[in-house]
């Protein structure tokens, strides 16, 4: 049963393309928002960021919680838009090409013959 194994390694390595698909686009984009972090962390020590030092004049903690959920939304926002692209992409990635529904179709024709051949119904084409 050949068949069974090349079909799931199959599976296996179109599950594994697209994860590593899914990681390595929005790489980039992490390593931006890694870098414009540590910017903004070096202008507040600096003390050049005009929004963190009007907020601390008030309150440090404040300033603080106010920054870092700033940039979370940000972050968030970005990484919402950058995934949705990667998933519609994905699609594209794995449309059926003319190949693939021969070999389907060989693939079932052969698994009907094996089903037949061990007595068995085939299995349901849906």
């Amino acid at each position: 049963m050949e068949l069974g194994t090349e079909a799931i390694e199959r599976i296996r390595f179109y599950t594994i393309t697209s994860r590593i698909y899914m990681a390595a686009i929005p790489a980039p984009l992490i390593f931006g928002i890694i870098l414009s972090l540590t910017m903004l962390l070096v202008a507040i020590a600096q003390g050049r960021c005009w929004l963190f030092e009007s907020i601390s004049d008030f309150n440090m903690a404040v300033a603080v919680l106010a920054i870092a959920g700033i940039l979370l939304l940000f972050a968030g926002i970005v990484f919402v838009q950058v995934r949705s692209r990667v998933r519609r992409n994905l699609k594209d990635f794995y449309r059926e090409s003319e190949y693939d529904q021969d070999e389907y179709r060989s693939f079932e024709s052969a698994l009907d013959g094996v089903c037949i051949g061990l007595g068995v119904d085939p299995p349901s084409k849906k």
